[in-house]
């Protein structure tokens, strides 16, 4: 299946906010196997707008909407995708008490534009909004091709994408679905040079993406049982790790300080930490992990050169060659007397 996301909003336009939702939205649709064809951002212009949804039909099997579904006379993103899918609007009583409602339990009341918002498709369906006054909208032609309006409020979006629209595609899937991320240490050209052939395989896929001193490198499978995806996943990244090697150091962490503290505790080792011109991060992002008072004990931030090496001096003796003013730091501060530690120190 292919997709298509389109983020409606002049706001987007001007820069005034920064769109979250294509970068949740392309995430998401990765795992699900959904190739990712375009993103769009378009502003409120229903002219614009019916040209694109035209184009984006006529070339993807579904399209993921975000924005436009509010009271305001410049919403028009259902009226006009409801118009490219041959399909019409109605008045949804139901939908309207739930709007009631929501405005009572704020202590507000709600204006005359606030029932465009209970406005649903006639031969489509609405979604469920339990979170926000707008419902989304599902689409569907005689072709096959799809859909999904979702707010524009990452919050409500986020909320009816995990409990509406997320499911609606699995099932129509007819699949199982699993994904494995594996983080690896090198620049993106570096790694992918070495698998290339990997990333050429249709079932399971793999994405590289770039990271900050490292990458990242989804594998997602399709199979018919759970077993059978999981297991697909699970040989493609020994596959990637045979070839990359101790570079790629994990599956399915957020960063590379959870994979210390893990080996670490596994080891039954203890950290500490000497720090200069980093000021204390690398100890910072040791203790953000849970579980890493257990193997982290105390770490140092020395800015001045002359205080910094008779402490660290006590774990890490580095030669005079290496710290013109060592000789100098060592004889002139006094050299405070180390707790006893049960283990070595890594720093």
């Amino acid at each position: 299946m292919t997709a298509e996301i389109i983020c409606v909003g002049t706001e987007l336009l001007l820069g005034d906010i920064l769109n979250t939702n294509a970068q949740f939205l392309s995430r998401e649709l990765a795992e699900l196997g959904i190739s990712v064809l375009h993103q769009h951002v378009i502003g409120d212009n229903p002219a614009r707008l019916r040209e694109l949804v035209t184009q984006a039909k006529s070339r993807s099997d579904l399209l993921i909407f975000s924005g436009g579904l509010g009271p305001t006379e410049d919403d028009l993103t259902k009226e006009t995708v409801a118009e490219a899918f041959g399909d019409t609007l109605h008045f949804d009583e139901a939908e309207w008490d739930k709007i009631l409602a929501f405005f009572a339990r704020t202590n507000r009341r709600p204006t005359e534009n606030n029932r465009k918002q209970a406005m649903v498709p006639t031969n489509g369906r609405k979604i469920i909004n339990d979170h926000g006054t707008a419902p989304g909208a599902w689409f569907e032609d005689a072709q096959g091709h799809c859909a999904a309006l979702m707010p524009g409020v990452p919050r409500e979006m986020k909320a009816m994408w995990l409990e509406q629209v997320r499911p609606l595609l699995l099932a129509r899937q007819n699949c199982t679905i699993h994904s494995h991320t594996l983080r690896v240490l090198g620049g993106e050209s570096a790694i992918a040079s070495k698998v290339a052939p990997l990333f050429e395989s249709t079932n399971p896929t793999a994405a590289i993406y770039c990271k900050t001193g490292e990458c990242e490198i989804r594998v997602t499978a399709r199979e018919t049982t759970p077993e059978a995806a999981e297991a697909a996943c699970r040989e493609r990244l020994e596959e990637f790790r045979r070839i990359l090697g101790d570079a790629a150091y994990d599956v399915d962490v957020p960063a590379l300080e959870y994979t210390v503290v893990r080996v670490l505790r596994e080891k039954g080792l203890h950290a500490a930490t000497a720090e200069s011109c980093t000021g204390g991060m690398i100890a910072e992002r040791l203790t953000n992990v849970p579980g890493s008072s257990e193997v982290f004990g105390y770490g140092f931030v020395t800015y001045a050169e002359a205080q910094s090496w008779p402490w660290v001096s006590l774990a890490w003796p580095v030669p005079a060659a290496h710290c013109p003013a060592s000789r100098w730091a060592r004889s002139t501060w006094p050299v405070p007397t180390p707790a006893p530690t049960r283990a070595a120190s890594c720093g």
